[in-house]
């Protein structure tokens, strides 16, 4: 019958060894393992966060604020011809995503502005990275009209600056709900 040898304590060494470096091996790799997915955790929120449409930032909001008392200045200006404006959208867009927008202008007094020059500058309120800007067209008693690609329903900030003679110049932000079906 075999002899069964007491164990030596090298073999007590060796076998502590073994398990010191599997200890060892699986707590490290239980580190790197935190490490890497802080690491992808964070490329995660710096896509999230770049890539995500509906925020924007005012594009040369330094510069604009920097010349702020000159928006303002302009602003009086504007609100010193007492002009009115009355915006209308259509309720639905068509298949190319527009809608008509039109604009109407009066004096002080309630008489149409015909003669004016007057650009819209649009975007809807998810969506603020992506303006649409335009001219519009002038028809009789003072209305403007264009097709402006403004397929979302939903609010909209229309911005609308409107000319006339080189030095009357009329300032006009506003929001639109536009009423209907996504198309």
């Amino acid at each position: 019958m075999p002899t069964a040898t007491a164990p030596t304590p090298s073999d007590y060494n060796r076998t502590d060894r073994a398990l010191n470096r599997r200890a060892a091996w699986m707590w490290g790799s239980f580190v790197v393992m935190f490490l890497a997915a802080q690491i992808v955790i964070g490329v995660f929120a710096v896509v999230l966060a770049t890539g995500d449409p509906s925020f924007a930032v005012v594009p040369d909001y330094h510069e604009k604020a920097i010349h702020w008392d000159e928006s303002v200045k302009l602003q009086e200006e504007s609100n010193r011809l007492g002009w009115q404006a009355v915006i209308v959208t259509s309720t639905s867009a068509d298949n190319l995503g527009a809608r008509t927008l039109v604009v109407t202008l009066v004096d002080r007094h309630g008489h149409a502005i015909s003669d004016a020059s007057v650009r819209v500058r649009a975007f809807h309120h998810a969506r603020a990275g992506d303006p649409v800007e335009g001219t519009l067209l002038s028809h009789h008693d003072g209305h403007y009209t264009s097709a402006v690609p403004m397929r979302r329903n939903g609010l909209w900030q229309i911005e609308i600056t409107a000319t006339r003679g080189g030095d009357e110049q009329f300032l006009l932000s506003r929001t639109v709900d536009t009423k209907g079906t996504d198309s």
